[in-house]
């Protein structure tokens, strides 16, 4: 749907080295390392919430692994971990991106 960089990035990103917990709509993978200056990034998208953490913070929160984005958010407000929203992305379709450039 949309174009091979933007899902390659995504995709890449959110796939960490250990995948922790997946299912269908939630996933948890952590890293040693991420390429943004944080301990970890969640993406909400429409059907699935992706989280990647830091192996620190990772071994912080997840003494026993959450199992839904709203159980881990709710780890995050118990350990008084504050996340940004202020990144909101949003990426058209290719098919959209042609309609709008022809506009």
């Amino acid at each position: 749907m949309f174009s091979d960089t933007v899902n390659n990035y995504w995709r890449d990103t959110f796939r960490g080295e250990g995948v922790v917990f997946e299912d269908k709509h939630f996933s948890i993978a952590t890293t040693p390392a991420l390429e943004i200056e944080a301990d970890g990034a969640i993406l909400e998208m429409a059907d699935k919430t992706l989280v990647v953490l830091r192996e620190a913070l990772a071994r912080q929160l997840l003494s026993d692994t959450p199992s839904s984005a709203p159980e881990f958010h709710r780890r995050l407000d118990r350990a008084g971990i504050k996340c940004h929203g202020a990144d909101h992305l949003f990426y058209f379709p290719e098919a959209e991106l042609k309609n709008i450039a022809e506009m």
